[in-house]
């Protein structure tokens, strides 16, 4: 996940959601949890705090990263995490994007849509794990519908892309009859 700023300035010692606010890319990653079919003898990554340590047979790599969810984070967790301070610095009037990136069934969909409503019929299951784009649509207009019932209120215009790209194709996910977009530099 990346998210983008008007600020940069790096500090040690302040909170994950103040450091959002403060870094210019944030780079987190989530450890996707193991399937029925997969053994746990086949388990390459370790987990441990910010980093992951990949153990490839002939090479052990550790990479580090701003922040790692390992595969018992919840979708709330994520969106407290990572939606929740992208969200509340967008309201402050920053810009901001999620950027996942991965390969095909790494759970890249999952994290940002959640289960489509085949793979989970129950309404509370679906709610429980919708993805990090409903929870910060879902905060954005809650946030601005209580800011509007203050006193001193503000107009607040909200504009958003919600793209995917599979096999080089470009899919908008608000209007998904579109089909392979081409994105074009805006040089105003």
């Amino acid at each position: 996940f990346f998210s983008s700023r008007r600020r940069h300035t790096r500090q040690r010692s302040v909170s994950w959601a103040r450091r959002c606010v403060q870094e210019t890319v944030i780079v987190m990653i989530r450890v996707k949890p193991l399937l029925e079919s997969e053994s746990i003898e086949k388990r390459c990554i370790t987990v441990e705090k910010n980093s992951v340590t990949l153990d490839a047979k002939t090479d052990i790599r550790t990479f580090s990263f701003d922040y790692v969810a390992d595969e018992n984070v919840t979708q709330d967790d994520i969106f407290q995490k990572a939606g929740r301070p992208l969200a509340d610095a967008f309201l402050r009037g920053y810009n901001a994007t999620v950027f996942a990136y991965g390969q095909t069934g790494s759970g890249n969909t999952f994290t940002i849509q959640g289960p489509s409503a085949e793979q989970m019929p129950s309404e509370t299951s679906r709610h429980e794990l919708r993805g990090l784009m409903t929870r910060i649509f879902e905060y954005i207009f809650a946030t601005i519908a209580k800011l509007k019932e203050e006193p001193i209120s503000s107009d607040y215009i909200v504009k958003c892309s919600y793209l995917e790209i599979y096999q080089e194709f470009i899919i908008d996910l608000l209007d998904p009859s579109t089909e392979n977009l081409h994105i074009r530099e805006d040089i105003k």
